[in-house]
């Protein structure tokens, strides 16, 4: 699977294999945890289809959605979706594997390839793995064709950079609140049809629309944040 770049990452990963403890000087601080949870590569499949990363546990930014480059802090959208380890509650992206009471990790044993390359006091390694053979939906689904069809159907019918661009054009309210009606029935519909939870459907099927607007800042009748979001 890890072919053309995924030779970086093949690398990367014989430097990180895992060590049982945290690297030489790390505090155990957990700033890095609580700034964000990692972005799934092709080499963490094995987490995912080992059980060791639930669909809950997971959340799905989908290609076109508004993210900020680790690299310059520039916004830009997204060219390819980004399977993230979801925060420990709304709103944040603090790891929810951190258990801050004891400064420590609950999945340290078996965490994903940017937790393990990951070094606070040299961050270059890590941010280079952005946009870097991601894993994706259909990696993991390959043997689900039901759910594979609803992604499909899905992603087609509620297009992120869409979204987007109806959110500034005049009547925006009424579209948006329509687009988030149908939305949400189409992910009800899908979470009986799959006897999925609310957090599964974020991995499946990406954030309902009104939490990906109010994760861009955007609101109805108003631009994207400033910078405008730049391709990547």
């Amino acid at each position: 699977m890890l072919r053309g770049r995924g030779s970086r990452i093949a690398t990367l990963t014989r430097r990180h294999p895992g060590p049982a403890d945290p690297p030489a000087g790390c505090r155990r601080c957990g700033a890095c945890c609580t700034a964000g949870g990692p972005t799934l590569h092709l080499s963490d499949r094995d987490l995912v289809t080992g059980g060791h990363l639930r669909p809950e546990d997971l959340v799905t930014l989908r290609a076109g959605e508004i993210a900020r480059d680790p690299r310059d802090g520039r916004l830009l959208h997204l060219p390819a979706e980004m399977i993230k380890v979801r925060g420990r509650a709304p709103g944040t992206w603090a790891c929810r594997f951190y258990a801050p009471r004891h400064r420590s990790c609950r999945i340290y044993a078996r965490r994903p390839l940017e937790c393990r390359v990951l070094d606070c006091r040299r961050p270059a390694a890590a941010a280079g793995l952005f946009l870097q053979d991601l894993l994706s939906r259909r990696d993991l689904l390959a043997e689900a064709p039901a759910v594979l069809e609803l992604v499909e159907a899905h992603d087609r019918a509620f297009p992120p950079k869409h979204l987007y661009a109806w959110a500034a054009a005049p009547g925006a309210a009424g579209r948006l609140a329509q687009a988030q009606e149908t939305e949400a029935r189409f992910r009800a519909r899908a979470a009986r049809r799959l006897g999925l939870s609310a957090e599964a459907l974020d991995f499946v099927l990406g954030r309902p629309l009104d939490r990906l607007l109010e994760a861009a800042g955007i609101l109805p009748g108003r631009q994207a944040p400033s910078p405008r979001p730049r391709e990547a």
